[in-house]
């Protein structure tokens, strides 16, 4: 069965990660590319694979994202889960639940992908050991054994985004692979608010 909430959080945590990247020359590479990204918007599929190379989860959705902090992160396949924020809070809504949960908005807070857009790039040389492996590859592992994953690759495609490939201490591999990209286009305001439909419950989190 398909952990729908680990799919959004995963994803969610691999866009966090541009806040605090390291290495001197390649961290500067990274976070041209990353600034020239104002809005971005597009399909997703993301595919959990296990060290056996066996598929365990796939998903499929959209998402819209805008400097410096906002998204709408929404799953449509093969459960329905939406994540949005509005720099005021982040909501989390499992629409088959009836159920959502909000909680404030906080650069520092790992699991959103706020940052991507961000630009911070004087944020990028703390916990994170990079490499660009080749012109359009970058390798991330992080310095503290805390983190939740052991490896990020990124990869681009002429200057654009393509796909993240997170490794975690399981051997277990998360690809989330960009499609149909929309760079530096306005993108309306109302994809990042969220009214709890009538009948939600609301859980408040910290």
């Amino acid at each position: 069965m398909f952990n729908v909430r680990r799919v959004v959080c995963g994803f969610c945590f691999c866009l966090s990660v541009f806040t605090t990247m390291a290495n001197a020359a390649d961290v500067d590479v990274l976070a041209e590319k990353l600034v020239q990204l104002s809005t971005f918007s597009g399909d997703f599929r993301q595919t959990l694979i296990d060290d056996q190379g066996e598929v365990l989860q796939e998903s499929t959705g959209v998402f819209f994202l805008e400097r410096p902090g906002y998204f709408h992160w929404e799953t449509i396949a093969p459960f329905p889960q939406l994540l949005v924020s509005d720099l005021a809070s982040i909501w989390l809504y499992d629409p088959d639940l009836e159920q959502v949960t909000v909680r404030p908005y906080d650069e520092s807070v790992s699991q959103t992908p706020a940052l991507l857009l961000s630009g911070d790039v004087s944020k990028m040389s703390a916990s994170y050991e990079v490499v660009q492996t080749t012109d359009n590859q970058f390798s991330l592992t992080p310095k503290s054994q805390q983190e939740l994953f052991t490896q990020l690759m990124v990869e681009f495609a002429e200057g654009q985004l393509v796909s993240m490939s997170l490794q975690d201490s399981l051997g277990q591999t998360t690809t989330f692979t960009f499609l149909n990209g929309i760079y530096n286009q306005p993108i309306p305001s109302e994809l990042f608010q969220f009214i709890p439909p009538e009948g939600t419950d609301v859980i408040v989190g910290g």
